[in-house]
C-alpha cells in the first residue's frame, strides 16, 4: 500500500502532458492486448483504468480526450478483428457507447474529486474569517519544525489575542463582534507575506506562523501588522488592541505542543501586565 502512495505521489509532480501521454500509451498498450485476446475475454475494465487515472490528475480536458481515445482504440479492435456483425454501423454504434460510458465515468471521477477538495478545504478553513483554522495552523507548525531539524532555517510564529474584544459583543452586538473578526482576518492576511500563515484558532485569538523569519525580521514586522490592525480597529471606533506573543525558533523544540505553549504564555504575560503589547522570544 505505501508503494502505491508513493507511486500515486511520484505521478502527480509529473507535468500533464506527460501524465496524459502515459495514459495514452497504457491504452494504446490495452488495445493491443485486446487485440491478441481475441473475442472470448472482455477488456473493458481495463480501458476505464488509464481514463480514470488521467481524469483523476489531469482533469476534465484529459478524461475526455482519453475517453475519446480509448473509445477509437476499442473500435479499432473491432475492426482490425474483423468480427461478424449484422449491420456495418453496429460497431460504430459500440464505440459511440462505450465512449458515452467513459464520459460518464470521466464526469463522475472529476465530480468526487471537486468534492474532495472541497471537504479538505473546509477542514482547514475557518468558516467566518476564510483564515486557515487550528488543525491547519498546527500541520504547517508541524513542518517548519521538521525543516528547522533539517535545514536549520530559523522561523518565528505568533500568538495574538484581542483586547476587550466580549466588551463590544456585549455592547455592540455579535454582528459587530463578527464583522470586526473578520477586518482583523482581512487586515492580518493583506499586510503579511504570501509565504506567511494567518490563522484564527478560535473566539478572538489569532496565530502567524512566518517562516524563514529571524528574530530581527519578525519583531519588526509582528509590530507593523499590529499597528496596522490597531489603525483598523481606531478607524471603525472599536476600542479594541492586540496582546501579543513571538517566539523566533532557532532550534526546534520537542513537540508542536511545546512550542506552541512559549508563545501563548508570553500572550498571557502581555495580558497580565496591562495588555496591548508585543512580547518577543528567541528559543533556545
Amino acid at each position: 500500500m505505501v508503494i502505491f502512495q508513493r507511486l500515486f505521489t511520484w505521478f502527480q509532480r509529473l507535468p500533464l502532458a506527460v501524465i496524459w501521454l502515459i495514459c495514452c500509451v497504457v491504452l494504446t498498450g490495452i488495445g493491443v492486448g485486446d487485440y491478441f485476446s481475441g473475442s472470448e475475454i472482455s477488456f473493458s475494465i481495463f480501458y476505464l483504468l488509464p481514463i480514470a487515472f488521467g481524469v483523476w490528475l489531469g482533469g476534465h480536458v484529459a478524461g475526455y480526450s482519453l475517453s475519446f481515445m480509448g473509445a477509437c482504440i476499442w473500435l479499432a479492435v473491432d475492426l482490425f478483428s474483423e468480427h461478424q456483425y449484422s449491420h456495418p454501423l453496429i460497431p460504430y454504434w459500440n464505440s459511440l457507447v462505450r465512449g458515452s460510458f467513459f464520459l460518464i465515468i470521466s464526469m463522475l471521477i472529476q465530480k468526487v474529486r471537486a468534492l474532495l477538495e472541497l471537504e479538505s478545504l473546509r477542514a482547514d478553513t475557518d468558516p467566518l474569517t476564510g483564515l486557515a483554522n487550528r488543525r491547519y495552523f498546527l500541520e504547517r507548525m508541524q513542518l517548519e519544525m521538521e525543516r528547522l531539524r533539517r535545514y536549520k532555517r530559523s522561523f518565528s510564529f505568533a500568538y495574538c489575542d484581542l483586547d476587550n474584544f466580549k466588551k463590544v459583543n456585549d455592547t455592540l452586538g455579535h454582528e459587530t463582534g463578527d464583522l470586526l473578526l473578520c477586518t482583523i482576518a482581512e487586515t492580518l492576511w493583506h499586510h503579511f507575506r504570501k509565504t506567511d500563515l494567518v490563522a484564527r484558532l478560535g473566539g478572538d485569538e489569532f496565530a502567524l506562523l512566518l517562516p524563514e523569519t529571524d528574530f530581527t525580521m519578525a519583531n519588526e514586522a509582528i509590530r507593523k501588522g499590529k499597528a496596522v490592525a490597531e489603525a483598523m480597529m481606531k478607524k471603525n471606533e472599536w476600542a479594541v488592541s492586540l496582546s501579543i506573543g513571538v517566539v523566533t525558533l532557532d532550534t526546534s523544540p520537542e513537540t508542536v505542543t511545546k512550542s506552541i505553549k512559549l508563545a501563548d504564555d508570553l500572550m498571557y504575560t502581555v495580558k497580565k501586565h496591562g495588555k496591548n503589547d508585543v512580547r518577543h522570544i528567541r528559543y533556545p
